[in-house]
């Protein structure tokens, strides 16, 4: 009788061995990964802008959420630097209006008088 060699494994996925491909647990891993991105939705180049206020705003006050990802103004001479953008990058604001993106940039803010925050 002879004695039988243990057959040596070796993942062609990951190449290593003690194991094959279809329990490579890297594989099933990343197939995991794409099948979880397959299912999001595709993101939309439209952006929401919603905000609640009990009092009256003038046209220059701010309103500043630190939690936003995004701040914006219409006041182009506001900005220290503004990059015009070619994308279609829109906003829908309070009223349902979608208006258009034409840049982006970064603007200056002083001091804030925690007295005269609203």
């Amino acid at each position: 009788m002879q004695a039988h060699k243990a057959e040596k494994k070796s993942c062609n996925f990951c190449e290593k061995d003690s194991h094959l491909a279809v329990d490579c647990w890297i594989k099933k891993n990343r197939e995991s990964k794409e099948a979880s991105k397959k299912g999001k939705r595709d993101v939309s180049p439209e952006e929401n802008a919603f905000i609640g206020i009990s009092k009256k705003l003038e046209a220059s006050d701010w309103c500043m959420d630190t939690g936003a990802s995004e701040h914006m103004s219409w006041e182009r001479s506001l900005f220290k630097t503004l990059n015009t953008i070619q994308t279609e990058k829109k906003v829908k604001i309070g009223d349902g209006s979608v208006l258009e993106v034409t840049g982006i940039g970064n603007i200056e803010i002083g001091s804030i008088k925690w007295g005269e925050t609203h």
